[in-house]
């Protein structure tokens, strides 16, 4: 609420006038007063009109703001000539923030710079130049080299317009702000932004002249001023000096209008064309040149070169011997191909071989087969030396098929290949002597005696020892050589000789220090930014996404089919049927019994096998190298408690004895002994539990020893826990006694199928071993992207969970408990029992519901509350049926079960808040109850959360997964050019269509976006061929319910800011950092979110976005900041001080605007003046940080308006860990108790503790404690806060921001009605006396 500046009347206004005037020429000693480029510069110097250029900068008009005074004291009555005005308006935009503010603004004008740039390379590349040469022209600017290859000047005249356009509209902008702040004491907005649009109507006009004349074919050399120069100045300045007085007058303010240049209009003009561009010859040389070439140094640079002759040889031949390796060999029952290269060494007797199709039905498709060498190529004998089978026969020679006669004898067959090495002899024109070296190499009869059949020299392939396998090696080699130079041509016109690799001379000649700024620079940036840089980064990390997507939805399609499962009878009191997640215990346990019967006995049991067999016909699909199935199946599943203690007692008795955590243990000598005195005998017996003992004795009968019973449970165990589906593959490997297994089928079952789509897609996507995946890293290494090939592999080890148990990126498990306990610990307490469920419950204003538009979404939740097939739909898509988000969002990992503060991690954010007990009618009978009362109650009461951190989690989710599907149907009849969406475009052009491809293509549903996007841009494809194959390829996705279930899951994920490893820094996900990156996930990820949808709607011209995302943080903060108020008043049993700008602040503004509005006028201008009049930018900042809209930055912003104490405190919860402050509040409390020992006593020092240790544990239980405080401590509290508010009032009445006066002033007289604020606090001597401290202080720093 900015109020009128105070009159110069005012005696307040008088003293502080005369205090700067007094001092205004008083410059501390051995301190500069900063004047930009002239700060060296003796003022004395200095002519008028430099002093006075430099006054009217934005740099000296800032400085007048800040200070009250002028940086140059000039002559009231100066009055410049012709050559004086454009001398000072050159130093005006020679200043360094003047520079910036013009090379902020051509950036930002230059929206088009892009496209201009891409339109450069499209001509360049039409002009028969190399694809790549013509981008790296058109990016570097290259316009002396452009133009000799028929560079578009269409193109240039767009681009130097639209940067002009953009460079001046932004700095007019800025200094009319700043002219109005000084003239007016507030900054008029509206008349800005019409000076901004005059500066950018000035610029594109003198800009598309500068480009004609650029493209006119004018020489731009010269000696000292260019032909070009010289044409190019008057020309801007006739159109710039004819132009501006005609935009003379403000439409806003309704005064003046247009008149007729003046001789002086010309001259301003001639500065302002003169002042830009040597601003940025200035920026070129001073800023632009130096920084390009440090960074050139220090960061390098990707070039090209050609493959050497060998190079391009040794690739083809690599790629003929991947053809020959899928070669197809047959004995006649069974195809198979050969795995392992069989040419490479004599010492392989085995092949290893995989069936790709058996007549038998012996072996199964894709299973891998040992066949001997010999057997293979001769055929199998006995010991009589008879055929037992038939050898082998080549089917295919690199893919050509082989066509042998009807005789297949071995005799034959090498008859056959021997024709067939002929011809390729003379194909090749290979010599008698080549070949003969090549059968004598065979043979290793290297030098032998040529022998010669009349004039032909003979080759030995007749000899007895040239076996069959020695003419497919000999094929081989002649096939890989013909083969070779067809494929060498093929690489070469494909352009796959030339070869990336960086260079950099900090590299080169000091790598320790390259290493380490290579390591800080990569803090910053997410995995996905820095695989940008190589095509199988890129391709890697898409396909990362999408696998997580793919998992997603099966995982909720499964899951929804389990759920929808009917056990029989109703709740009580509704129409709901039961289903499976209704099942008591009792009833699971029943369940888990019925499954391993022949003949079931449940009504719904076979729904339940059904289901797995269609998981395992789905898994078998895959790929994925399954065990027999099993008809009568329950996953075997170690109970959550026996599986603690197991891990507990390994982990010990390793500790203990290093040998045990070998491999091979029965190899060892004194294993057995050793193991049975720790478990039996042993001081350690006491310390193992009763289960641990009970399962190594138990597995010792099985196998015979105790070192294997130990062995193999310690692998059953790391199996347990870290293998992603260990049932259908590995079988049961671990088989422990009944009483130790997790037989709760409502535990056991949907953890099953999470694990089971979860590997199934894995398989799909990279593998049966991640060789996929694997082998694009080592092509990564190879080619000399280290770093992107470390950043792929530490970014897949944390997709599949492996970075967990990889020592190398892991503390000792003992660290590693104690750094996860801290973790849990602050989940549980500062988002359990914090106040976190609040600005979660408007979290969709800010991330789903802003993307799709809230129209959109209440409609999707209307019919997801009437519409049962919509709503299954929906459940299917996966998004809300993942447990881990709440947990991964917050810290990046989920917190075990297996340990009491992650059980208590996970029931605090569960239940603690608004949760409603209730009695269950089914539980324990009552002969149970008899003997244990304590289980009777934990079993029968029950508790529903309405209100707490995961209840209101899922609803988000649920909010996210609707809005998603609404927005991708309206998105997609847009990218089709239907409705009023896709007809009307939100700005000319095809901004609008091409903005709901955009968002198709983030929710993963047009797989070749890209390549699309660069035939558009390169001007291979017309726009309407774009959009032809974008929605063919649409049409072809959401044509399948499973793609729109993965895109639905993506899109809620995504919005909802879970985990995204791709998204993050590469450290966010590395086991060793994450405990002090706690809580800092949630406001970087928000951040990373809002900025990347904010560009991409207001580049597309999205006003709507903009407009829900300001009504977001004006309507949902302050009636958040209320809740919070009233809930913390209601916890410490007494008002707080609030200064947040909350729903009273906010209805208290909304009367002063329609008051204004009443005695202005009603229209749009006067509300947006009266509302930047009456809503100060401090409310706005406080009402989106409430939201978070803004992440981590917007916290930081607010802080920094709300001044000293706040940023501090935002700065400390930015850069200090969570986990360390919550050790400090332990050592502080200590310290505390201890030096309170002395002065009070044991008794009182322990009741002043609650104030101290209270903060560990959470903002609730912060503000419980304040019930706690000693009447000493509230008093000592009272007067450190009051005289930090009292300061904070007077600093905001002295900068005339008496809207954030009034607002501390109010929020403190409301906490402390005892004790208020009065006249006697704040008047005109306090202001005073504040006034001449601060002023004191400024003259001796």
């Amino acid at each position: 609420m900015a109020q009128n500046p105070q009159q110069s009347t005012d005696p307040y206004t008088r003293w502080i006038d005369e205090l700067l005037e007094q001092n205004s020429e008083v410059t501390p000693a051995g301190e500069t007063i900063y004047r930009g480029w002239l700060t060296p510069v003796p003022e004395s110097w200095l002519p008028e009109w430099v002093k006075d250029g430099y006054n009217n900068s934005l740099e000296g008009l800032y400085r007048q703001i800040e200070t009250g005074q002028k940086a140059f004291n000039v002559d009231e009555n100066y009055d410049p000539n012709f050559l004086e005005d454009i001398g000072a308006t050159i130093i005006s935009f020679g200043q360094p923030a003047d520079m910036a503010a013009l090379a902020i603004g051509g950036g930002v004008g230059g929206l088009a710079l892009k496209a201009s740039t891409k339109q450069a390379a499209t001509a360049l590349i039409k002009s028969g130049m190399k694809k790549e040469l013509a981008e790296l022209a058109a990016v570097k600017g290259a316009k002396k080299f452009a133009k000799k290859v028929a560079f578009d000047k269409k193109a240039v005249r767009k681009f130097v317009g639209s940067k002009q356009a953009g460079a001046l509209g932004f700095y007019s902008f800025l200094q009319n702000a700043e002219v109005s702040k000084l003239t007016e004491g507030d900054i008029d907005w509206m008349g800005s932004l019409e000076a901004g649009t005059k500066g950018a109507i000035l610029g594109r006009l003198s800009g598309g002249v500068s480009g004609r004349i650029m493209t006119s074919g004018i020489s731009p050399k010269g000696k000292l001023i260019s032909p070009q120069t010289l044409a190019r100045i008057p020309a801007e300045t006739a159109v710039f000096g004819t132009v501006s007085p005609l935009l003379e007058g403000s439409i806003v303010r309704g005064e003046g209008g247009p008149r007729m240049p003046t001789f002086e209009d010309y001259g301003h003009a001639a500065g302002v064309i003169v002042g830009l561009g040597a601003s940025g010859a200035l920026r070129k040389n001073l800023v632009n040149r130096p920084w390009n070439s440090v960074k050139k140094y220090v960061k390098g640079e990707v070039k090209k070169r050609e493959l050497t002759p060998s190079e391009l040889q040794k690739e083809a031949e690599a790629k003929a011997k991947e053809e020959i390796g899928k070669d197809i060999w047959s004995d006649g029952e069974r195809e198979v191909i050969i795995t392992k290269d069989f040419t490479n060494s004599d010492k392989v007797h085995v092949l290893d071989t995989k069936v790709i199709k058996d007549s038998t039905g012996k072996y199964k498709e894709g299973e891998s087969l040992q066949v001997g060498k010999n057997d293979f190529f001769l055929g199998a004998k006995n010991e009589g030396g008879e055929l037992i089978s038939k050898p082998f026969k080549r089917m295919t020679i690199a893919g050509k098929p082989l066509k042998y006669g009807k005789k297949d004898s071995p005799k034959d067959v090498r008859s056959f290949l021997k024709s067939k090495i002929f011809g390729l002899k003379n194909k090749l024109n290979v010599s008698d002597i080549e070949l003969k070296n090549m059968v004598d190499k065979l043979l290793k009869t290297e030098g032998s005696e040529s022998v010669y059949q009349g004039e032909r020299l003979k080759s030995g392939m007749s000899k007895k020892e040239f076996d069959t396998q020695m003419h497919h090696q000999l094929l081989n080699d002649l096939t890989i050589r013909r083969k070779t130079e067809g494929i060498k041509k093929e690489i070469v016109k494909l352009g796959g000789n030339e070869v990336y690799y960086h260079v950099s001379a900090l590299k080169e000649n000091h790598p320790k220090i390259y290493k380490a700024l290579q390591r800080i620079a990569a803090i910053g940036e997410s995995a996905q930014f820095q695989l940008q840089s190589h095509p199988v980064g890129r391709k890697m990390a898409s396909l990362m996404i999408n696998t997580d997507s793919s998992i997603g939805a099966l995982t909720g399609k499964y899951l929804t089919t389990l759920e929808s499962i009917e056990i029989g009878g109703r709740h009580p009191g509704t129409r709901r049927k039961k289903t499976f997640f209704d099942m008591t215990e009792a009833q699971a346990l029943e369940l888990a019994k019925d499954l391993e019967r022949p003949v079931p006995i449940l009504p719904y049991t076979n729904q339940i096998k059904k289901l797995f067999s269609i998981m395992y016909a789905v898994a078998k699909e895959s790929g994925m190298p399954i065990r027999e199935k099993i008809d009568n199946y329950f996953p075997h599943v170690i109970k959550e408690g026996v599986l603690r203690n197991l891990q507990k007692d390994v982990d010990t008795m390793i500790n203990l004895e290093r040998v045990l955590a070998k491999d091979k243990l029965s190899s060892e000598a004194g294993i057995d002994v050793l193991i049975e005195r720790m478990v039996k005998s042993g001081e350690l017996s006491k310390d193992i539990s009763i289960e641990t003992k009970q399962a190594i004795e138990h597995l010792r009968g099985q196998l015979g020893s105790y070192s294997l019973a130990f062995e193999s449970l310690r692998k059953g165990i790391n199996s347990e826990r870290y293998t992603i589906n260990k049932h259908l593959e590995k079988g049961r490997e671990l088989d422990l006694p009944e009483a130790l297994l997790e037989r709760d089928a409502r535990i056991v079952i949907p953890d099953y199928v999470q694990r089971w789509a979860k590997r199934v897609e894995y398989v799909k996507s990279f593998g049966v071993e991640g060789e996929r995946m694997f082998g694009n890293i080592n092509v990564l290494q190879a080619s000399g992207f280290s770093k992107e090939a470390r950043v792929l592999r530490d970014t897949f080890d944390s997709f599949t969970n492996l970075s967990e148990t990889n020592p190398a990126r892991n503390y000792r498990p003992s660290t590693k408990n104690f750094w996860n306990s801290l973790v849990n610990f602050g989940i549980g307490t500062k988002i359990g029992a914090g106040f976190a469920t609040l600005p979660n419950l408007g979290q969709p204003f800010i991330s789903s519901m802003l993307k799709a538009g809230i129209p959109r979404t209440v409609y999707g939740l209307f019919k997801y509350a009437t519409n049962p097939e919509y709503k299954k739909f929906i459940k299917e898509s996966g998004a809300m049926a993942t447990s881990l988000s709440v947990h991964q969002l917050i810290s990046g990992y989920q917190p075990s079960s297996l340990t009491k503060l992650g059980r208590f991690a996970e029931w605090m954010t569960r239940y603690f808040g608004l949760t409603i007990p209730y009695v269950a009618f089914e539980g324990p009978t009552l002969k149970a109850v008899q003997k244990k009362p304590w289980q009777y109650l934990t079993k029968r009461i029950r508790g529903q959360p309405i209100v707490t951190f995961q209840s209101i989690n899922r609803n988000n989710q649920i909010i996210s997964a609707v809005s998603g599907y609404e927005a991708m149907q309206v998105w997609r009849k847009w990218a089709k050019g239907e409705g009023v969406g896709g007809k009307v475009d939100v700005i000319p052009g095809i901004a609008n269509k091409l903005r709901s491809v955009e968002n198709l293509n983030q929710m993963g549903l047009i797989e070749n976006y890209e390549k699309h996007k660069r035939d558009l841009t390169n001007g291979k494809i017309t726009e309407k061929e774009f959009f032809k194959r974008v929605n063919r390829e649409l049409d072809k996705e959401l044509a399948s319910e499973t793609k729109q279930r993965e895109a639905i899951y993506r899109f809620a994920i995504d919005s909802q800011l879970q985990r995204n490893i791709l998204r993050e820094p590469v450290y966010f996900n590395d086991p060793r950092f994450r405990p002090f990156i706690l809580f800092k996930r949630f406001g970087y990820r928000q951040f990373e979110w809002i900025y990347k949808n904010t560009m991409q709607e207001i580049k597309a011209g999205n006003a709507l976005y903009v407009l829900r995302l300001m009504a977001g943080g004006m309507v949902y903060g302050p009636m958040l900041n209320t809740a919070k108020r009233m809930y913390r008043d209601a916890l410490a049993g007494q008002p707080i001080f609030d200064e947040s700008y909350s729903v009273t602040e906010q209805i208290d503004d909304f009367k002063n605007i329609m008051a204004d509005m009443e005695e202005q006028g009603m229209s749009v201008n006067n509300f947006i003046n009266s509302a930047i009049k009456n809503i100060s930018i401090g409310d706005l900042a406080d009402s989106f940080s409430a939201i978070g809209a803004f992440g981590f930055v917007g916290d930081v912003a607010q802080a920094m308006y709300d001044g000293e104490q706040k940023m501090i405190r935002a700065g400390e919860f930015l850069l200090k860990p969570a986990v360390v402050q919550d050790m400090m509040v332990g050592v502080d409390t200590a310290t505390r108790f201890l030096l309170d020992y002395g002065d009070y006593g044991f008794k009182n020092s322990i009741a002043r503790m609650p104030k101290t240790l209270a903060p560990a544990f959470g903002t609730v239980a912060r503000q419980v404690a304040r019930r706690l405080w000693t009447p000493g401590q509230e008093e000592t509290y009272d007067k450190y806060r009051r005289g930090i508010i009292k300061s904070d009032m007077l600093d905001a009445f002295l900068d005339e921001d008496m809207d954030k006066a009034l607002q501390l002033l109010a929020a403190w007289n409301r906490a402390n009605p005892d004790r208020p604020f009065s006249y006697n606090d704040i008047n005109w001597k306090t202001m005073w006396d504040k006034a001449k401290r601060k002023a004191e202080k400024r003259l001796n720093p």
